[in-house]
């Protein structure tokens, strides 16, 4: 089971516009986004070149990052923009939470159990924030 690597990712991943905030103290949302996606880039780079070949196959590769570059760079950039601008933490990390709900609120036509379990324990989570 893969625990160690799930925790850091949360752990990461729910800190991160805590110090988003703080790096916007001191960067531009541009400066900050490009030393970011430089150090992920490094970091991923070494993670490709490991033994277990991480990486997609190499017709793929182009695409991946096309995908990712417009998808991920053009969430952060509205993201950072967001802060700049004066949005708190809090309210960002609510009107990103309430995105996912909403999708399967519109989106689906019958709701199982499970799924309404599921929609049910994210906002109260997101009550939570």
């Amino acid at each position: 089971m893969h625990v160690m690597p799930t925790a850091l990712f949360v752990l990461l991943w729910s800190s991160g516009a805590i110090f988003s905030r703080w790096g916007l103290n001191h960067a531009s949302p541009f400066v900050f986004l490009a030393l970011r996606f430089t150090v992920a880039l490094v970091l991923l780079a070494l993670l490709g070149r490991g033994p277990r070949g991480w990486l997609p196959e190499r017709g793929t590769r182009a695409r991946v990052a096309g995908t990712g570059l417009l998808l991920v760079g053009g969430y952060s950039n509205a993201y950072f923009l967001a802060m700049d601008h004066g949005l708190t933490p809090g309210a960002l990390a609510t009107v990103l939470g309430v995105q996912p709900i909403a999708t399967l609120v519109l989106q689906e036509r019958r709701f199982p159990l499970g799924r309404l379990a599921g929609l049910l324990l994210a906002l109260a989570g997101l009550a939570l924030v």
